[in-house]
């Protein structure tokens, strides 16, 4: 069920392309807690263009369309931790278990 909703919501951010981002009461673009930053997640789901991640916390992450191909190949189950990077595009990079970085762009989350 969980594979399936991954998907869907994969599905729907596709869609949505750039027209649905995310902000906050503040207007600053959707931010990833702090307290989660340098942790090591799981991944629940990835797109087969390796544009999008989910993580087991339900985060959903845009990846940077040069580091998608290596996303493409991340398996659910495998991890990564989240840290900040310096920029403004994609103000986090995902870390991967095999030793991979990818910019990344934190979107909405999964209830």
């Amino acid at each position: 069920m969980k594979t399936v909703l991954a998907l869907l919501a994969i599905a729907a951010l596709l869609a949505c392309g750039t027209s649905c981002s995310s902000t906050s009461a503040s207007g600053n673009s959707y931010t990833y807690s702090a307290s989660k930053i340098g942790k090591s997640r799981t991944i629940s789901a990835a797109s087969v263009d390796g544009r999008f991640v989910i993580l087991d916390d339900g985060s959903i992450w845009n990846i940077s369309w040069s580091d998608a191909r290596n996303v493409s190949r991340w398996r659910s189950g495998q991890t990564v931790s989240v840290s900040p990077s310096s920029s403004s595009n994609f103000p986090y990079i995902l870390n991967h278990q095999n030793g991979a970085s990818v910019s990344a762009r934190h979107g909405k989350k999964l209830d």
